[in-house]
């Protein structure tokens, strides 16, 4: 009869083997992934930039920027814009393209 030592448990002879030597935070992975990747980089740049200049617009231009591309309830024709600033559609779209202008020098697009 053969008597057993029960509960058996086997010993592990395979110490430290089995890990992995890469990054195991996929946190820290995707932060280095975005970091080295550079539509991202240019997309951060480019909200960055918009940001800052909005930041520094005078009254009447945030007026056109927030009814025509912010309002997420609806977007104001340039006439309603224009009378919104007791000003014609002409000088709204002069502003507006100023606007884009500066935007795209500053981005080194112009």
């Amino acid at each position: 009869m053969i008597y057993r030592n029960f509960p058996y448990k086997e010993t592990d002879t395979n110490i430290g083997g089995g890990r992995s030597s890469g990054i195991s935070d996929t946190t820290g992975r995707k932060a280095m992934i975005l970091a080295e990747d550079t539509l991202y980089q240019n997309l951060k740049r480019i909200v960055s930039t918009i940001e800052n200049m909005y930041e520094n617009l005078d009254h009447d231009q945030k007026i056109i920027v927030d009814m025509r591309y912010r309002d997420k309830s609806e977007c104001y024709e340039w006439q309603h814009i224009g009378d919104e600033l007791y000003m014609s559609v002409q000088r709204v779209l002069r502003k507006r393209n100023a606007l884009i202008d500066e935007t795209a020098k500053r981005l080194g697009w112009a």
